[in-house]
């Protein structure tokens, strides 16, 4: 009897270590509609605008201002300084980048509202719409956590361009540790595992709204970003305001563009399609009028493959050698009150 007990023990132990400590997720209907006012911020304004910082004037530009949003566990200078910041420089685009707590390690809900502040900033200092630009978590989960939870900000933005996001969540969270003695997940990771509250709560009611214009870049076969054959970790529902382009389409072939998140975001037919999208504001991107000959592993105009190649390798031993196993938490953050309607608020909620 006693054998018996202490293995039923130790299996019972085994369990809660193998998939971490678990939440149940709520049901579609315990969360409150899109129309939903959005919430007061809880992040003290002076952090929210010392978060900010934007390389041009914004009122003196000519065009629609540039939001820059890293991926997990990297900062602006991290996620970008290898590919679009040295194209916005030569050519002149304005914009702006977001530092986000914890190198972007912490809570996507907390980050969501650096987002609602910068855009709310950048919308009135420049009188013009905003185009919203990030790669990974940067990409997608982020940026539409704040447009999702904070209407007021939609009329504000004209487009999301998001860079292999995972906005229907990475099951390669797995791989690092989530789930599996929690090892090396902080909380950003564990909101984007596919089966998260976060990601319930991220994609009920809508993923898209009318007033923003979506285009998503995607590698079908990332590294960090899967189940994507079809676009399952990154796509959003078609419409006439979302386009979604896979990079492999786009360059002729599986074949034709590495397996890597961060090429993704480093080679010249992401770049390319970007600053095309850029270029036509009021809609989403549209693949036929870029050139297919910008397809390639890595290199731009404006930075080398050499250079991209180090920026990637540092990217990575940052992340997973430095940052990520610094801020590891046992489970994800438990969902923020405004998410639930009235009635099914948990308690302790007001």
């Amino acid at each position: 009897m006693r054998s018996t007990w202490v293995m039923a023990a130790v299996a019972g132990l085994a369990f809660l270590l193998v998939r971490g400590v678990a939440q149940a997720v709520p049901p579609p209907t315990a969360f409150a509609p899109p129309s939903s006012p959005g919430p007061a911020l809880t992040v003290p304004q002076q952090v929210l605008d010392d978060a900010l910082a934007c390389k041009t004037d914004l009122a003196a530009a000519g065009q629609e201002p540039v939001l820059l949003l890293p991926g997990t566990s990297t900062t602006p200078e991290v996620s970008f300084d290898w590919n679009f910041i040295p194209a916005f420089d030569v050519l002149g685009v304005p914009y702006c980048t977001l530092t986000l707590p914890m190198n972007n390690n912490g809570d996507v809900q907390i980050h969501g509202e650096y987002v609602v502040n910068a855009v709310r900033s950048m919308y009135a200092e420049s009188g013009r719409k905003v185009q919203v630009l990030g790669w990974s978590q940067g990409g997608g989960p982020m940026p539409r956590w704040a447009l999702r939870w904070w209407p007021d900000i939609r009329p504000m933005v004209d487009g999301l361009i998001g860079v292999d996001p995972s906005n229907s969540g990475s099951a390669v969270g797995d791989l690092f540790g989530c789930e599996i003695v929690a090892l090396v997940c902080p909380p950003a990771l564990w909101q984007q595992m596919p089966q998260s509250n976060f990601i319930a709560a991220l994609n009920s009611g809508a993923m898209t709204f009318s007033e923003v214009n979506y285009t998503v870049i995607y590698n079908r076969l990332s590294n960090l970003v899967q189940p994507n054959l079809n676009g399952e970790s990154s796509a959003l529902p078609p419409g006439p305001n979302v386009t979604n382009i896979a990079l492999q389409d786009f360059c002729g072939g599986m074949l034709s563009m590495l397996p890597d998140h961060g090429v993704a975001v480093g080679n010249p037919a992401t770049l390319a399609l970007v600053l095309d999208t850029l270029a036509h504001p009021g809609a989403p991107g549209d693949p036929n009028r870029v050139d297919r000959t910008t397809c390639g592993q890595l290199g731009t105009p404006y930075v080398s493959a050499a250079d991209q190649a180090q920026a990637i390798g540092s990217l990575y031993a940052d992340a997973f050698l430095r940052t990520v196993p610094r801020d590891t938490v046992p489970a994800e953050p438990p969902l923020r009150c405004y998410v639930y309607t009235t009635a099914a608020r948990p308690a302790g909620c007001s």
